[in-house]
């Protein structure tokens, strides 16, 4: 779902360019997309460890740990 967040950012920063004067607009655009740039790179190499380690296979539903 995170992974998403750059999708919005541009209809984010419209809403902002309407809302708001032009240069605070543009101060909480540019730090938005700077924040989703970041969760974005966390999150795919929290995605790039996971596969690494073989354990995607085990989130799927109805896996069960053997024993």
């Amino acid at each position: 779902m995170w992974r998403y967040l750059l999708l919005g950012i541009p209809l984010l920063g419209l809403v902002l360019f309407f809302v708001l004067s032009f240069e605070r607009a543009l101060f909480c655009y540019l730090l938005a997309v700077a924040i989703g740039f970041f969760l974005y790179y966390k999150l795919q190499a929290r995605m790039e460890a996971t596969r690494a380690t073989g354990m995607e296979q085990a989130r799927g539903a109805g896996a069960y740990r053997e024993e």
